[in-house]
């Protein structure tokens, strides 16, 4: 682990270090970034989207948004994963 402590930085320089940090790490939400002063322009320039090519690449996508759900606690008591593609 690093650590890093500024002096009089810049509005500017505080948004793109919040981008490398999205682009470059594992940060688990922009809040975080942000109750840090450190919230990037654009978080989806550190993001890469991709076309769904088959069934498994959308079961992938769902289970994913699924566990982001669950994180956030935003998922109704019961609510479960079910996939059905037929």
């Amino acid at each position: 682990m690093l650590g890093t402590r500024f002096h009089g930085i810049s509005d500017y320089a505080r948004m793109v270090l919040g981008q490398y940090i999205v682009q470059f790490s594992n940060v688990d939400s922009l809040e975080d970034l942000r109750a840090a002063s450190l919230a990037p322009k654009k978080f989806s320039l550190g993001v890469d989207f991709y076309n769904l090519k088959s069934e498994a690449d959308y079961r992938a996508m769902l289970e994913l948004r699924y566990l982001a759900h669950v994180k956030d606690g935003n998922l109704r008591a019961g609510a479960q994963l079910k996939i059905s593609l037929t």
